[in-house]
Order: structure tokens, then sequence, then C-alpha cells
């Protein structure tokens, strides 16, 4: 997956507004539903927790399939895209490890997957004002770069492929 440009106040307006809307259709949609199952079928002696944690679900799949059939239109693209790249970064985490001992070793496939790592990662914490552990991230990634520099190879992060990472165990 590559990585490219988002503009961060339209990206975090947008993720604002959905997620406002997703609380108040899931709480509306449930406590509307959960009324509607208990005046169905619930009994007043009975506690009809069943019910309402059904009611819930439903909601819940209602809000999945809404954003499976919206997450190709234009206004949801950043928040996709953003999530795929979290969910590439949790990929190579769990092996970020073994990725970096091949680094040292100049392993171009883990030379590009820790490039990629490290702009990805940068894009996410600038896009979610994340600054609690910036500065061990930035030891992490002068450590990178001087591997780099001790390498005749120029990490490439568009090389990135989640393959990749399947060779480090």
């Amino acid at each position: 997956m590559q990585l490219r440009a988002v503009n961060k106040d339209q990206y975090r307006s947008r993720l604002r507004n959905t997620t406002f809307a997703v609380i108040i259709i899931l709480l509306g949609g449930s406590l509307l539903l959960s009324a509607l199952f208990i005046e169905l079928v619930g009994g007043n002696k009975d506690s009809n927790f069943n019910l309402n944690l059904s009611a819930v679900f439903i909601m819940l799949i209602f809000i999945a399939l809404f954003f499976i059939n919206v997450k190709k239109k234009p206004y949801f693209a950043d928040m996709f895209y953003v999530w795929q790249v979290k969910f590439e970064l949790s990929h190579i985490q769990r092996k970020i490890k073994h990725v970096e001992l091949a680094a040292k070793s100049k392993n171009d496939v883990a030379l590009d997957i820790l490039a990629y790592y490290y702009q990805a990662t940068h894009q996410i914490w600038s896009l979610d004002d994340n600054t609690l552990t910036i500065e061990e991230f930035i030891v992490k990634e002068n450590k990178f770069k001087d591997w780099v520099s001790q390498s005749t190879y120029t990490p490439n992060s568009d090389m990135y492929k989640r393959q990749n990472l399947q060779q480090f165990k």
C-alpha cells in the first residue's frame, strides 16, 4: 500500500462528524429498536437485557453495512485510507524486532519495510496529533537512518508489500 497526502483539517473534521453521527445513530436506533422489541416481545416481569443487546447488535450491523457501501465515496476516502495504513502498521509492528535485525544486516527488503513504517507512522501520528511518545519514536527513526547511511541501498517506502513481512520470523 502506497502512502499519499491527506489534508489534516479535512480529515479531522470528517472523522469528527462521522464519529458523532455514528454515536447518535447507534444510541437513537438502539433505543428505538429496544423499545419496539420490548413492546412486541418483552414482558414486564422479565429482564429485557437480551432484547436490548439484540437492538444494539442490529444497529451495529446496520452501521457496518452502511460503511461497506460508502467506503468508496470521496467523503470517506481519507478515513478509510488512514484505517488501512494503521492496519498495515499493526502487521509491521508484530514483526518489527525481526525486521530491525534484518535491517541491521543490510537486508534491502527490511530497509524498505522500515522506510514505510517510519513514514506511515509519522503521517498517522501527525493526523491524530499523537505527540506523547514522539521522542522515543525519533530515537528509533534516527537508528534507522544510521543503518541506511551505512548501506549502499536507498530504501523506498513504495516498495512495501505486506507479503514481504512473511520472510521475517
